[in-house]
C-alpha cells in the first residue's frame, strides 16, 4: 500500500513537462512529494530528484529544497547543496543550503549566524525582498559566496572522520533556562559546543520562593551583555551576563571571578542572597544534562537543589 502512494506520487511529480512552469502555490509541492518518498522508502535513495530542485527558478522551491536535503544522505546531497551556497542569489537559500551541510555533517552549533566569519561572507548586498526572492550577484558577491562554500566544506571534512567537530563558541551568546524544580531555574550562558558536547562558561541556579512563570527555554543574543529577564508572580528577575568579561550579575551579586557555578536566592523584596558558588566541570556529553552533571559533582549544591 506504501508503496502504491509512492508510485502514484511519483507519477505526479513526474508528468510535469521538462521546463514547464509549476502554477503557482502548488511548486513547493514537488519538494514534500520527494520528502514523502524518502521518508517511506529510506532504503531508497531519492537525492536525484530532490538536487534539480536546488536549481528551479522559484525561490520557494529552492529554500524548501535546502532545507529538506538534511533528511537525505550526506554524501548524496553534499555537493550539490556546496554549489547552491556558491552560487544561489537568495539569502534564505543559502543559508538554509548551509545549515543542512552543517547538520549532515554533525558540526555543531548548527545556526550558520553562529560561525561568523562564514556568515558574514554568505550575506549578499541586496534589499529585504532581495534577500528572500533573490538577485543576480555581482562577481565580488559570488567570490564571497565560493569562498564560505570552502570554508563549510572544510569543517565538513575536518569531522568526517568519526572525530568530535572543534569546540567553538558560537557568534552570538546563547542562554539555555532550565526547571530544576518549581522555586529553582539554572541558566547555562554561553556554552562552547563540538558534536561531541557542551561547555557552558557559567551556570547559575537562581532560586525564587514564589516560582516562576513564562520563561523562555532558550535566548540567542547579539548583544554584551545579554540580559535575560525570568519571570515571577512578584516581578521578573533580571540576570545579566556580559561575555567580554565572562561574569553574571544577578541584582549586584555577580558570579565569574574564579567560579563558574553559584546558587543565588531571589527574595520577593529585591534582595539577593549568594547561597553557595564554587568550580565545576560544566562538560556534559551532547543530549546531556548539565542540572545533573553538575549536582552530581556537589553534594552541597544537590543538597540546597532537589529536582
Amino acid at each position: 500500500m506504501v508503496r502504491s502512494w509512492v508510485v502514484v506520487a511519483f507519477a505526479l511529480f513526474l508528468s510535469r513537462p521538462a521546463g514547464a512552469a509549476p502554477a503557482t502555490g502548488h511548486a513547493p509541492f514537488r519538494v514534500q512529494v520527494v520528502l514523502a518518498a524518502n521518508t517511506l522508502e529510506p532504503a531508497t535513495d531519492y537525492a536525484s530528484y530532490l538536487i534539480p530542485l536546488l536549481s528551479e527558478p522559484d525561490t520557494m522551491v529552492r529554500i524548501d529544497a535546502a532545507m529538506g536535503a538534511r533528511h537525505f544522505h550526506k554524501d548524496s546531497v553534499s555537493k550539490a547543496l556546496l554549489a547552491t551556497v556558491a552560487r544561489d542569489g537568495s539569502d534564505l537559500v543559502r543559508y538554509h543550503a548551509a545549515e543542512s551541510l552543517l547538520a549532515l555533517a554533525g558540526v555543531y552549533p548548527q545556526g550558520i549566524a553562529d560561525h561568523g566569519a562564514i556568515f558574514d561572507r554568505l550575506k549578499g548586498g541586496g534589499d529585504s525582498r532581495d534577500s528572500v526572492f533573490g538577485q543576480t550577484p555581482s562577481a565580488a558577491d559570488l567570490a564571497r559566496y565560493a569562498q564560505a562554500a570552502r570554508m563549510l566544506e572544510g569543517l565538513i571534512g575536518a569531522n568526517s572522520h568519526g572525530k568530535c567537530s572543534a569546540p567553538l563558541r558560537p557568534t552570538m551568546t546563547h542562554v539555555k533556562i532550565h526547571r530544576v524544580n518549581p522555586h529553582v531555574v539554572a541558566v547555562a550562558f554561553d556554552a562552547t559546543e563540538s558534536s561531541c558536547g557542551t561547555e557552558p562558561a557559567l551556570v547559575m541556579f537562581v532560586e525564587s520562593t514564589n516560582g516562576f512563570c513564562g520563561l523562555d527555554s532558550e535566548v540567542e543574543s547579539r548583544r554584551d551583555p545579554t540580559k535575560i529577564e525570568l519571570g515571577t508572580p512578584s516581578g521578573d528577575i533580571v540576570v545579566e551576563y556580559a561575555r567580554a568579561t565572562g561574569i553574571a550579575r544577578v541584582r549586584g551579586v555577580e558570579i565569574g571571578k574564579g567560579e563558574n557555578v553559584a546558587l543565588l536566592a531571589a527574595s520577593a523584596d529585591g534582595r539577593t542572597t549568594p547561597k553557595w558558588r564554587g568550580r565545576l566541570d560544566t562538560k556534559t556529553k551532547r543530549g546531556g544534562d548539565v542540572v545533573q552533571a553538575l549536582l552530581a559533582q556537589s553534594a552541597a549544591l544537590k543538597k540546597m537543589v532537589q529536582p
